[in-house]
């Protein structure tokens, strides 16, 4: 999925039930979920991804890049 000027790998079960979203740590990727996913994708819509750089998710684009926007409240 591109996230801005990168691109993320992201997998979702599609399942039948709310969304559940799962996050890896900093030292690992997405198939630290591998073991759980079936039951979790039972009844839930189970989505997760690799952060840049980790997993299947290429490393990122780390170009400093202006807002395209001020924050609200910065002049």
């Amino acid at each position: 999925m591109r996230v801005g000027v990168d691109e993320l790998w992201a997998d979702d079960t599609g399942g039948p039930g709310p969304p559940v979203v799962l996050l890896h740590p900093g030292i690992a990727d997405s198939t630290i979920w591998d073991g759980v996913l079936p039951a979790l994708s039972a009844q839930y819509r189970v989505i997760r991804y690799d952060v840049r750089g980790y997993g299947r998710s290429p490393p990122g684009d780390d170009r400093v890049r202006p807002a395209r926007r001020p924050a609200r409240g910065a002049r």
